[in-house]
C-alpha cells in the first residue's frame, strides 16, 4: 500500500515523501532519504520499512530523542497505518494513504487566551506563573495572531523595538524566543520554532489548520 508522510511543522512544513517499495532512512545526517536539520534528531534516527504484506512498519534506531507513532514511543518498531502521526524527536509528520480523505492528528496544542486586564497568559485556562513580562506578553501575542504562518524575524523586531535599529536589537529577539520557551509548560516548550531559511519564527499549526493549509490541491 503506498504512503505519503507529509510534514505538520518546520523546518519540513508542507513537505511530502512518497514512499516506494524500499527502506526509507530518516535523520540528520545528509545521505538520509528524510533529512531533519535539527540538532535533537539523531543523525541516523529510524527506518521507515515496507513490511512484506503490503504495510509499513517504522523502526528505530536506538535515538537519543525518540521516535513516536502516535505520541507513544516506539521500542524498538510498529507498524503505520492511514492517520498516524509521526514525531521524530520534534517534527511531526501525518502518515496517509493518498487514495482515502485523511484523517486529522492529535497534536498536543494548548488552548492559548490573552487577559489584558490583568496582564496575563492562560494555558488551557490556567494562568502561566509567574507572569510573563509585558514584553514577552507582546511578542507571544504577535507570534499567536499568525500561529502556522512564519513571521519573518524583521517584522518582530520592528513591532518590539519600533525606536531602536533591527541590528541592535537581533540578538534581544533570541533571547526573548529562547526566554519565552522556558517559561511554556514542558509540553508546549517546543511552540514556538526557527525557519532558518526564511529567518522567521513560527507557532506549530493546530492539526486541523495544518491539514486544510497542506493538503488542498496537491497531487500524489
Amino acid at each position: 500500500m503506498p504512503f505519503v508522510l507529509i510534514g505538520l511543522n518546520p523546518p519540513l512544513r508542507a513537505r511530502t515523501f512518497i514512499l516506494d517499495a524500499r527502506p526509507w532512512l530518516i535523520g540528520r545526517d545528509p545521505q538520509c532519504d528524510i533529512v531533519i536539520p535539527d540538532r535533537f534528531v539523531s543523525r541516523q534516527h529510524c527506518w521507515l520499512e515496507p513490511d512484506g504484506d503490503g504495510g509499513w512498519i517504522v523502526r528505530d534506531l536506538g535515538s537519543a530523542n525518540g521516535t513516536w507513532h502516535n505520541e507513544i514511543r516506539v521500542e524498538p518498531e510498529a507498524p503505520l497505518a492511514h492517520g498516524d502521526t509521526l514525531r521524530i524527536a520534534r517534527t511531526y509528520f501525518l502518515v496517509f494513504d493518498p487514495h482515502k480523505q485523511p484523517t486529522v492528528p492529535t497534536i498536543p496544542w494548548p488552548n492559548m487566551r490573552f487577559d489584558p486586564v490583568r496582564g496575563r497568559v492562560l494555558l488551557d485556562d490556567a494562568p502561566l506563573i509567574p507572569p510573563l513580562t509585558p514584553m514577552q506578553q507582546h511578542a507571544l501575542h504577535l507570534l499567536w495572531e499568525q500561529r502556522g504562518i512564519p513571521v519573518p524575524a524583521e517584522r518582530l523586531l520592528r513591532q518590539l523595538w519600533p525606536q531602536r535599529s533591527p541590528k541592535e536589537t537581533r540578538q534581544h529577539l533570541q533571547r526573548l524566543v529562547e526566554q519565552l520557551r522556558e517559561r511554556l509548560h514542558d509540553q508546549y516548550e517546543l511552540l514556538i520554532q526557527h525557519d532558518e531559511k526564511q529567518n522567521a519564527y513560527v507557532l506549530t499549526p493546530t492539526p486541523e489548520e495544518a491539514i486544510q493549509v497542506l493538503l488542498p490541491n496537491k497531487e500524489f
